[in-house]
C-alpha cells in the first residue's frame, strides 16, 4: 500500500482505527478488477505530459432519455467515430458495452455529506463510515470500467487528494473531475495534495450566449484571457454541470440552461431567434459551439445540445430526427459532427495546449492554439450577422506555407489579403475558421 495513501488515512483516523485498516482492504479487493478492465481498454495519448487525453477526446453527457443499449447504438450508428467519451446516468456497471468501447465517465454518488464547515475546517473529521463509502464507489465505479470519475461537491473533505494518491496507486489513466473551489481548497491543504485532473466549468454556455445575445464579444473575450485557462494543473472540463441535483442528472451543457426559457429546443431556443429560417439557426448555433470547442481543456457536450434539441427516449425517432436534413436537428448534428472531427486533426486542441486570445473587434472571437508539435491553429469567429474584417501580423500566430492558409474545418484553402508582416480576412455573418499554422 502506498505510504500516502496510509499517511492521509492516519491523519483522519489514526494509525490504530479500523477505518485505515478497511479502506487499505478495499484498494487492494478491487485493484486485479481495475488492471484486468484497463488491460481491455488503453490509449496512449501520445504526449510528453502523459495525460491520458487528446485532441480527439469530447465526452457527451447523456441525461439519461435513452437506455444503455440504445445508447451505445447512437454512438455506434449514428456519431461517425466524433464521440470518445459518455457520461452515462447511473453506476459504470449499467454501462458495460459502453465501458468496453469507450471512455466512461460517471458521477460519483453525491448523497454522502460534507463535514459542515468549522471555525478550524482542518480539524474536522469525516465520519469514516462515509468515507468508507465514498472510497468503495470511486473503485467499484473503477472496477466497471469507469475511466472519468466527477467527484460532487458534497463529497467528504479529505477524500479528494485521497482519491488522487488512490487513483496514482491502482488506476494513474484514471481521471477526476471536480470544481474550481474544491481543487483549490484541497490542493492547498498541503503538500502532499496533488492538482485536479480536470476541473469544470460550467459558465461557457452563459459567456457565449451572452455575447451572441448582445452582438459583443468583449465580455467574453475577457473570460477567455483570464487565469482558469492558463493554469496547465487544473484542465478545464468545458461543461455545463449543476452540483445540486442527484448523480448522473446534472445540467448538462446547453439543456435547459436559461430558467423560463420556452419551447422544445431549450439553449438553441433560448440562443437563437426561432422565427429564423432552420439553415440560419444551425449557422448561429453552431458558430457558438465552434467557438466553446476551441477553448482550451476537454469539451463536454450535452446530448441535447449535441442535436440542437429534444432527445427522444425512443431510439428509431431520435435516429430519423438526426438524419434528416431538412429539419435544424439534422443540421446541427451533421455540423455539430463536422466540427469535431476537424478538432481531431490538430494536435494544437490537445486539452494541455496553450490558448491565447487575440484582440479583435466586438463581432469577433479569436485565439490560436498550441503551438503543439510545431502546430498551431488560429480560430476566428464571427459572432454577428454582419461581415467582419480581421487583421493578423504573422509575427502574432506565424506564417502558413507559401502564404495560404488550410480552413480545418471546411478543409477548403484560404488566401488571406497581404500587406507587409500582416494579412486580412473578411469573415461572413457567423463564419468560422479554424485555420492551421504548422505541420502537416
Amino acid at each position: 500500500m502506498d505510504t500516502v495513501v496510509k499517511e492521509l488515512l492516519e491523519s483522519l483516523y489514526g494509525v490504530d482505527r479500523a477505518p485505515v485498516q478497511r479502506i487499505i482492504e478495499l484498494v487492494e479487493h478491487y485493484r486485479p478488477g481495475i488492471r484486468s478492465h484497463r488491460e481491455l481498454f488503453y490509449e496512449d495519448s501520445g504526449m510528453a505530459t502523459g495525460f491520458p487525453l487528446n485532441e480527439s477526446d469530447v465526452v457527451l453527457l447523456a441525461g439519461g432519455e435513452l437506455t444503455p443499449d440504445a445508447l451505445y447504438r447512437f454512438l455506434d450508428e449514428e456519431c461517425d467515430g466524433t464521440v470518445s467519451s459518455v457520461c452515462g446516468t447511473g453506476p459504470a456497471d449499467d454501462f458495460p458495452q459502453i465501458a468496453r468501447e469507450y471512455r466512461l465517465m460517471v458521477n460519483l454518488d453525491p448523497g454522502v455529506p460534507r463535514v459542515a464547515d468549522t471555525p478550524d475546517t482542518a480539524a474536522a473529521v469525516v465520519d469514516p463510515a462515509v468515507m468508507t463509502e465514498a472510497v468503495e464507489g470511486l473503485l467499484r465505479n473503477l472496477a466497471s470500467g469507469a475511466q472519468i470519475v466527477r467527484l460532487p461537491d458534497t463529497a467528504p473533505r479529505g477524500f479528494f487528494p485521497l482519491a488522487q494518491r488512490i487513483l496514482e496507486l491502482v488506476d494513474p489513466e484514471a481521471l477526476l473531475v471536480v470544481d474550481a473551489t474544491t481543487a483549490g481548497q484541497e490542493s492547498s491543504a498541503g503538500e502532499d495534495a496533488q492538482p485536479a485532473h480536470l476541473t469544470y466549468q460550467s459558465d461557457a454556455p452563459e459567456v457565449l450566449m451572452d455575447a451572441v445575445g448582445h452582438g459583443s464579444t468583449g465580455a467574453l473575450q475577457e473570460w477567455a484571457a483570464g487565469g482558469r485557462f492558463a493554469d496547465t494543473a487544473h484542465i478545464a472540463f468545458n461543461g455545463n454541470m449543476s452540483a445540486g441535483r442527484a448523480a448522473g442528472a446534472d445540467l448538462v451543457a446547453g439543456a435547459d440552461l436559461v430558467a423560463g426559457t420556452s419551447g422544445d429546443n431549450g439553449y438553441l431556443d433560448a440562443l437563437v431567434d426561432p422565427n429564423l429560417p432552420d439553415s440560419q439557426r444551425a449557422r448561429v448555433y453552431l458558430a457558438a459551439q465552434a467557438a466553446m470547442l476551441a477553448l482550451a481543456g476537454v469539451p463536454g457536450i450535452g446530448m441535447s445540445r449535441f442535436i440542437g434539441g429534444v432527445v427522444s427516449t425512443e431510439y428509431q425517432e431520435l435516429a430519423d430526427a438526426v438524419n434528416n436534413p431538412e429539419t435544424v436537428t439534422g443540421i446541427i448534428f451533421d455540423g455539430y459532427k463536422q466540427l469535431l472531427s476537424a478538432r481531431t486533426q490538430s494536435r494544437a486542441f490537445h486539452p494541455t495546449s496553450a490558448q491565447r486570445v487575440l484582440p479583435s473587434g466586438a463581432d469577433l472571437f479569436v485565439l490560436v492554439r498550441g503551438p503543439v508539435s510545431g502546430e498551431s491553429v488560429l480560430c476566428i469567429h464571427n459572432l454577428s450577422a454582419e461581415d467582419a474584417d480581421f487583421e493578423g501580423s504573422f509575427s502574432q500566430v506565424g506564417r502558413p506555407e507559401e502564404g495560404v492558409f488550410l480552413d480545418l474545418i471546411s478543409g477548403d484553402r484560404v488566401f488571406p489579403g497581404q500587406e507587409a508582416g500582416g494579412f486580412s480576412l473578411t469573415l461572413s455573418p457567423w463564419e468560422c475558421l479554424w485555420l492551421q499554422l504548422g505541420g502537416s
